[in-house]
């Protein structure tokens, strides 16, 4: 991958460690900010 990560699992985790949110919950939240 080329941000450098093995595979998108451990992307997830370590997402999800750096910012307390899955990938998905970041993304519908700031596609919700966006709307309002």
């Amino acid at each position: 991958y080329e941000c450098g990560l093995g595979s998108s699992s451990y992307f997830g985790k370590t997402f999800r460690r750096a910012f307390g949110r899955t990938p998905g919950d970041y993304r519908r939240n700031w596609h919700d900010r966006d709307r309002n």
